[in-house]
Formats: structure tokens, C-alpha cells, sequence
């Protein structure tokens, strides 16, 4: 009569089965989501990018970036002055995921922002600076080469903000923009 211990362990058993499978599912529908919203954010962050640098006379340009995970903290741009020069940011957040795109992208929009209302990469850069700082209060940080390019006369005027040195290939060498600006 009714049910004995043997079987409420028995329903007990199964319906924990049940649950680690029901649970198991979860998780896989979850990392699919996960994975659909990083290939997506990696989209839009490739988009942010330019495909290609503008044309420039006496200067060829070659750009490519591939984040360390999905997404990452690695920039460039490049912004067309009225009066023809070229504005270039090399950049790199601290971290990496998620929290270094975000701000990478909030940079690529400082760039352009500041790069509109002045040609001095100087300035560009601490404006930036100022910025970020005021954003992130230092925590996570970033790194940028901006740069200026003139084609009449043909020069090159840049800051570094704690960036690897600038490179420029000239009559064959390799050359490091490393002290000045």
C-alpha cells in the first residue's frame, strides 16, 4: 500500500537527474547567447575601424588589427583635415575582453571628436588624456601614438602618450619615431 522508501528515493533520484539535465541545457543556451553577443560586439567593433586609410599623396598606408580574444583594447584611425592632412591614432587600452573594447571605443570617439575642433596631435592627446581620466579615473588606462601628416610639405608632427615609438619607412630603413614630435 502506497509508496515505499525505496521508491520515493527512486522519483528522488530521477527528478535530480532531471534537473542537472534541465540545468546542463541552461547553461548551453546561455553560452550560445554569450557567444552570439562577443561575435557581434566583435563585429561592431570592426566597424569602428577603418577598412582602409585615406589616400595620401607621398604616403602609403598599411593597417590591420586582431583583438587578443573576441574583442579587445587595440585601435587605429584616421581622420581627413579640411585642409588635407592626415590625423592617425595608434592606441591600446590595458585588459583585455569586453571591458577594453568598450573603452576602445569610447577613444576612437574622443579621436574623432577632438580631431575635429584641432590639428595639433599634442593637444588631441591630452584633451584625450584629460578625458579618459575624468571617465575612468586612471583604471584601466591607455596608450596612444597620434600623429599629423602633412603632404605639402611633406612632415610628420606627432605625441606619444606611453605608445611604442611610431614607425615610418624612409627610403628603404625603418625608422622609429621615438623622442620629439
Amino acid at each position: 500500500p502506497g509508496l515505499q522508501i525505496g521508491d520515493q528515493l527512486g522519483l528522488g533520484c530521477r527528478e535530480i537527474v532531471l534537473f542537472a539535465q534541465v540545468f546542463r541545457k541552461v547553461e548551453q543556451l546561455r553560452a550560445v547567447a554569450l557567444d552570439e553577443q562577443f561575435r557581434m560586439a566583435a563585429e561592431i567593433q570592426r566597424s569602428l575601424l577603418p577598412r582602409i586609410p585615406p589616400a595620401t599623396p607621398g604616403f602609403r598606408w598599411a593597417a590591420r588589427m586582431e583583438a587578443a580574444q573576441q574583442v579587445g583594447g587595440d585601435f587605429y584611425d584616421f581622420v581627413t583635415a579640411a585642409d588635407g592632412a592626415i590625423l592617425v591614432i595608434v592606441g591600446d587600452v590595458s585588459g583585455k575582453g569586453m571591458p577594453a573594447a568598450m573603452l576602445q571605443a569610447t577613444l576612437i570617439t574622443l579621436f574623432r571628436v577632438h580631431a575635429s575642433t584641432t590639428l595639433d596631435p599634442d593637444l588631441i592627446a591630452r584633451r584625450m588624456s584629460e578625458a579618459l581620466h575624468r571617465q575612468t579615473a586612471g583604471r584601466p588606462y591607455a596608450t596612444a601614438f597620434v600623429a599629423r601628416l602633412d603632404h605639402s610639405p611633406r612632415q610628420i608632427t606627432y605625441a606619444n602618450a606611453g605608445h611604442p615609438a611610431g614607425l615610418v619607412r624612409r627610403d628603404g630603413r625603418l625608422l622609429a619615431l621615438e623622442a620629439g614630435g
